[in-house]
């Protein structure tokens, strides 16, 4: 267990509100641009997470809120 920080998938963590708690911040359209890195999973389901919220891929011609990197 890490007192620090959180263990586990990041989708659970946002689910239950913890990533939230954690940040100290509310993840909503209007203030959040978030930065995912990670395997082709993890992005499909943190983005489909975030879009429940509002949130939206960012994209060149349609700025958005969500920005990705697959590294493997």
């Amino acid at each position: 267990s890490n007192p620090n920080g959180l263990e586990g998938r990041m989708t659970t963590h946002l689910a239950s509100g913890a990533l939230e708690r954690k940040a100290g911040v509310s993840i909503n359209p209007s203030t959040t641009h978030v930065m995912l890195c990670g395997n082709h999973n993890m992005l499909n389901d943190m983005k489909n997470s975030l879009s429940e919220r509002g949130l939206q891929r960012h994209l060149r011609h349609k700025p958005g809120h969500i920005t990705t990197e697959q590294y493997f």
